[in-house]
């Protein structure tokens, strides 16, 4: 399960964005260079001021990379159906998009668990949302 190896990076110090494309990276076999999680730095806590989830924006790179393998305008219409999805999904999930209404929720005060909840989720939201483009895409 993709929420298995998100809250495996997510316990060794990474934040939340970088938990979700090191672990998408590691389940779906991306083939990504593990430095990757350093460009997702960032965008932990909202991109450091509480805007869009980085557990979310690290679901929306994972889920591109899986099924973009050209560029984005190689086939507008599911490039913006994957970021579509998956958006409403985590809202739905979540009840928000931005760090700053999910953490009240989601977030626990302990240091040991702190977004740990927001990863499982974010990663659960994921898998569930790759497996439902996945078959979507091959029904067509």
């Amino acid at each position: 399960m993709l929420e298995t190896v998100a809250v495996k990076y997510y316990k060794q110090g990474y934040n939340c964005a970088e938990s979700i494309i090191l672990a998408g990276n590691e389940f779906y076999q991306l083939n990504l260079d593990p430095t990757v999680s350093a460009a997702f730095a960032v965008y932990g806590g909202g991109c450091g001021c509480g805007d869009v989830c980085g557990a979310i924006i690290g679901a929306m790179a994972v889920a591109s990379r899986y099924f973009v393998k050209g560029k984005a305008h190689d086939d507008k219409a599911f490039v913006r159906k994957i970021g579509v999805t998956l958006m409403r999904n985590m809202e739905a999930k979540f009840g928000a998009r931005k760090c700053m209404n999910i953490k009240p929720v989601w977030h626990n005060p302990d240091p040991d668990i702190k977004c740990v909840n927001t990863v499982t989720a974010a990663a659960e939201v994921l898998e569930a949302t790759i497996r439902q483009l996945q078959e979507e895409k091959e029904a067509a």
